[in-house]
């Protein structure tokens, strides 16, 4: 009877285990926001030291050398930006939070702006927070 037991409760720990390993979501290998804003402004995003020294003014320059002759729409967000608001048929808005705290958020308002045909034309970048 004890040797049994010592069976089905390795056969019910084996089962277990495998439902929680093959049923848990795989980890996920995307960027932070800040490695995100990094890279399509063209900067490091290696190194979280150097991520934390970026201005709005580093990034609207990297944005505006990186992005210069592509096209760029609102729809673009899983690409370059999220939270996009089209402004005009040539402006939009995004919002790209870096930083959260248990009161509020903050990170970059980025403004682009694009010819007619959709190409990319200038960017201003601007820190932004907003309350939770």
């Amino acid at each position: 009877m004890l040797k049994f037991f010592g069976i089905s409760t390795t056969a019910i720990a084996l089962i277990a285990g495998f439902a929680l390993l093959s049923f848990s979501p795989l980890s996920c290998g995307c960027i932070g926001p800040k490695e995100h804003l990094a890279l399509v402004a063209g900067l490091s995003y290696e190194d979280l030291k150097t991520l934390n020294d970026y201005s709005a003014h580093d990034y609207e320059n990297g944005i505006n050398k990186n992005l210069r002759g592509k096209l760029v729409t609102p729809g673009d967000e899983h690409r370059y930006f999220l939270d996009c608001t089209p402004i005009s048929r040539v402006q939009f808005t995004c919002k790209e939070f870096t930083d959260e705290s248990r009161l509020f958020k903050k990170g970059y308002e980025i403004t682009i702006q694009t010819e007619t045909n959709a190409m990319f034309k200038s960017a201003h970048v601007k820190r932004i927070w907003a309350w939770l």
